[in-house]
């Protein structure tokens, strides 16, 4: 029985990335599935895969590896290989899930660049792709409540472009900022794990306008 599951799976999850999916090109969604660069056949960090290796551009969302994205060789740490996502489930929980909810692409994009601890668990995954763009109604009828704030309110993901103190770690190697690379604002400093410079983080190379346009093709 669990042979025919995983055969079933495998099989799913090349199927659809065979047939695309939106903005997601077919060579991008067999690159997730082998966790490959798109350009170079380079092997990609699961951080990265969930992070800055999601690009954009006109002919839809590809996955590139810090080499070919920024000209800087990665700094490969070997626990960067042990990877956590079963990405051809995950392929196929997501598939049903643009079919069922029908989101827009840029929250589907935001969710799967932002959410990597959601997508540890697979009962998660759907909470993962839900990125929250806007503030509700709810949020705005309790603003001025600090309990609220404090214990249920989740900030938009939208907020994070541009701005580096809503971002605490970086999109490449997963590695935490320290209190320091904040309050130097230190906007032209590096990841000292990988050493990807801050411009190249997803949130700083593009801004959420120019991104949610270029998905409004799909």
């Amino acid at each position: 029985m669990k042979l025919y599951q995983s055969f079933y799976k495998y099989s799913s999850a090349k199927k659809i990335a065979d047939h695309g999916l939106g903005p997601f090109l077919t060579s991008t969604l067999h690159s997730f599935l082998e966790a490959k660069c798109y350009n170079c056949g380079q092997i990609l960090p699961e951080h990265s895969i969930f992070g800055n290796s999601l690009t954009l551009d006109l002919h839809g969302i590809k996955l590139i590896c810090q080499e070919c994205r920024t000209g800087i060789p990665y700094h490969r740490l070997y626990t960067e290989y042990f990877y956590t996502i079963d990405r051809y489930k995950l392929l196929i929980e997501l598939s049903n899930y643009i079919i069922r909810a029908k989101p827009a692409w840029i929250a589907i994009l935001l969710g799967l660049r932002t959410n990597y601890s959601r997508f540890q668990n697979p009962k998660d995954y759907t909470k993962g792709f839900e990125a929250k763009l806007h503030d509700s109604d709810k949020d705005w009828i309790y603003q001025n409540d600090w309990l609220y704030r404090f214990a249920d309110y989740t900030e938009p993901v939208i907020n994070k472009y541009q701005n580096l103190y809503n971002n605490h770690s970086c999109y490449d190697c997963g590695a935490g900022w320290q209190k320091w690379y904040y309050k130097e604002k230190n906007y032209d400093g590096c990841c000292s794990s990988c050493g990807i410079p801050v411009q190249f983080q997803w949130f700083m190379r593009s801004s959420y306008e120019s991104e949610n346009k270029l998905l409004s093709r799909f």
